[in-house]
């Protein structure tokens, strides 16, 4: 981490190139912060009722990973250490929490359990991931700037679930892919701005 902090002291000094990444929240959309400690925003206020534990790291992972999932899957990655059945039942007794806090953004079957994609909704980790994975050449300053600067922790900092290894081990993969990517990002951002000039010693 400590190479993302000497490269963080690359800085623009010409205001034409600097970056306002002050948001502005639509009261319709589902903010989630995955970077430092997770969040969970709507109309400009943490999610209520707010998730906690098990509920919040199973929104956190189907948010994250964009994919269907199936239940056998969610039951196992939270509750891997109890036979099937009551990793089961332990999963549909989460279900109502997150269909009240944000069914609205779910997609629930009797087998599958799916982050509607379909809503509005902002994924800083995604956002990140998406800039980072392409050309870097070809994304604007200002864009690769405000993407790295959601970069202000590490995924799920400081977010821990009992008894779930599997689901720690899989933030574990996180953050190591998205460290990676970000000493990357701000590789090639301090050299550009090297390159022009735009730079202060830290």
């Amino acid at each position: 981490m400590a190479e993302s902090r000497i490269l963080c002291s690359a800085t623009v000094t010409d205001s034409t190139m600097k970056t306002n990444t002050k948001l502005v929240m639509s009261p319709t959309t589902l903010y989630i912060n995955c970077f430092g400690t997770p969040q969970i925003m709507r109309h400009q206020a943490q999610l209520t009722p707010p998730l906690g534990g098990k509920a919040l790291a199973l929104f956190l992972y189907l948010a994250a990973t964009g994919r269907p999932q199936s239940r056998d899957r969610l039951a196992d990655l939270l509750w891997d250490e109890l036979t099937s059945q009551q990793a089961r039942n332990n999963l549909r007794y989460v279900l109502p929490e997150l269909r009240k806090a944000a069914g609205d953004h779910l997609l629930i079957t009797p087998h599958m359990i799916t982050f509607d994609r379909s809503q509005p909704y902002e994924l800083d980790s995604e956002r990140f991931r998406h800039t980072l994975t392409t050309a870097l050449d070809t994304v604007p300053t200002a864009e690769l700037q405000a993407v790295l600067d959601l970069y202000h922790g590490d995924f799920l900092a400081g977010f821990r679930v009992r008894n779930a290894p599997i689901f720690e081990e899989w933030v574990t993969r996180q953050q190591e892919e998205l460290h990676t990517l970000a000493v990357g990002g701000l590789h090639h951002l301090a050299e550009r701005y090297y390159n022009a000039g735009h730079y202060t010693e830290g």
